[in-house]
């Protein structure tokens, strides 16, 4: 009878262990797999609003072409759009690429300025679609997915 008590106490802890080794290890593999998930989400979204301020750069600069009386540029010593290369110290796509950059990331210097209803609209739309990526970014980390 102690025998058997022995034995099957020992088998127990033997069991014990195991399964407590294989929980630690199935966490820490789930921990890093979650990690790994968490940085891809992160990464993604990153990219996306990379992408979405070239591609929002690049109508910005279609609409510069379109109509040149868009946006006005606001410079310390003149006043013109952004079109007129000859007042313009930089070349109109970089324009739209810091408009885009700077509506995006909702700093809003306000030295390039939206001025027909056209260049307001896509603003409006750029601007929407910022705050749609604060909001997935803030429901990722409200649901734990912290990054």
């Amino acid at each position: 009878m102690v025998h058997f008590f022995v034995r099957y106490n020992t088998t127990s802890i033997y069991a014990f262990q195991n399964a407590f080794e294989h929980t630690r290890t199935h966490s820490n593999t789930q921990l890093t797999q979650c990690s790994i998930n968490h940085k891809m989400q992160f990464l993604t979204l990153a990219g996306e609003v990379v992408l979405c301020i070239l591609f929002f750069g690049v109508v910005h600069f279609a609409v510069m072409q379109f109509d040149r009386n868009a946006y006005h540029l606001r410079s310390h010593a003149t006043t013109s759009t952004p079109s007129q290369s000859s007042s313009s110290s930089t070349p109109e796509w970089l324009d739209a690429l810091y408009f885009s950059l700077v509506t995006q990331s909702t700093v809003g210097y306000g030295s390039i300025v939206p001025q027909s209803t056209l260049a307001k609209t896509i603003t409006s739309v750029q601007i929407l679609t910022t705050l749609l990526f604060v909001i997935r970014w803030a429901t990722l980390r409200a649901y734990g997915k912290t990054f």
